[in-house]
């Protein structure tokens, strides 16, 4: 169902207003003014937000507002979906397309994965490699029970980025940069045949600067280039500076689903 402008800013009021109720309201806020800088064409305050007729552009704003609550907040993206009924824009995870750009995964390599919003594809092609029988651990933002069933993950060595206090051993700190490298680091070593998959790059940015992320990528490629394995880190163009997405292009091969 399209929106027109009218729609898009009385859904935007409705949404901001329900989202504050369950989560931090100084945080929403602060992520409202960050999106807001990134979109000149729109102005708001409150929730309260003017798109001036253009459509598109308020569109683009809305799914950069609820990408970031996704990763900042872990707000669920159905959340949103039931105030805008945005358009599917992810390709099928078995059509011909998909499975061409598997078969071009090379062992020992480590890919870059650009795509704007969650990362769909990016999960797509990990199942895929599951199902080749690829030994996968996934280190991702999304808890371990809704990866399988949203994507049908199963048989993976999995953890999950969280700063929620739980007795369950599968857990990792976002500020705890070392224990995601030995684990990681330690499943190259014991796998010939490896996939990783990386997913919560924006938030571990968030909560550890731009270099130590930085550094902790390069030291993992490099010991993926050592091994059979095959490391996967998706991330949104849109939500890391420019110098940091130029020097992990630079060194890590580039998969655009943008």
């Amino acid at each position: 169902m399209a929106l027109d402008a009218e729609d898009i800013e009385k859904n935007f009021v409705a949404m901001y207003s329900e989202l504050k109720d369950i989560q931090d309201q100084t945080l929403v806020k602060e992520i409202l003014k960050e999106v807001l800088t990134e979109h000149p064409l729109i102005s708001g305050e409150n929730g309260n937000i003017d798109i001036s007729g253009n459509v598109e552009e308020g569109v683009q704003f809305t799914r950069d507002f609820a990408r970031r609550c996704n990763q900042l907040l872990g707000t669920p993206e159905d959340f949103f979906l039931s105030h805008f009924h945005w358009e599917a824009d992810r390709p099928a995870g078995n059509s011909p397309e998909m499975e061409e750009l598997v078969d071009g995964l090379v062992s020992g390599r480590s890919y870059l994965v650009k795509e704007y919003g969650k990362s769909k594809s990016t999960y797509q092609m990990f199942k895929q490699l599951n199902d080749r029988g690829f030994a996968n651990l996934c280190v991702s933002r999304t808890k371990p029970t809704i990866l399988e069933s949203e994507y049908g993950l199963v048989d993976m060595e999995s953890r999950w980025l969280t700063d929620i206090y739980l007795t369950e051993d599968n857990l990792i700190n976002p500020t705890n940069v070392a224990q995601i490298n030995i684990i990681v680091k330690d499943f190259i070593k014991h796998n010939d045949h490896g996939a990783i998959l990386l997913e919560g790059i924006e938030y571990l940015i968030y909560y550890n600067g731009n270099d130590s992320i930085i550094k902790l990528l390069f030291s993992l490629n490099e010991n993926v280039m050592v091994s059979d394995s095959i490391l996967i880190v998706p991330v949104d163009p849109k939500s890391i500076d420019p110098k940091t997405l130029y020097l992990l292009e630079k060194d890590l091969e580039v998969v655009d689903f943008t």
